[in-house]
């Protein structure tokens, strides 16, 4: 479980909450890929860089994109 104060924005706790997830999941595979859906908030660096080094394909809304 990942505890911080109300005003700390929610990009700055990604890594150490994917990094704490309970549930073991299975190892990502070319046939069987895992995906995350984050919002506008998380397009930036850690957002993109999160996914990625746990093996997940981000899907991020840009910011300025609008909905389709």
């Amino acid at each position: 479980m990942i505890i911080a104060g109300a005003n700390v924005h929610d990009t700055k706790l990604l890594d150490a909450t994917v990094a704490s997830i309970i549930v073991e999941r299975p190892n990502p595979t070319p046939e069987q890929p895992q995906h995350v859906c984050l919002d506008k908030g998380y397009d930036h660096p850690t957002g993109h860089t999160a996914g990625e080094k746990y093996g997940y394909i981000s899907h991020i809304r840009r910011i300025g994109e609008e909905k389709t």
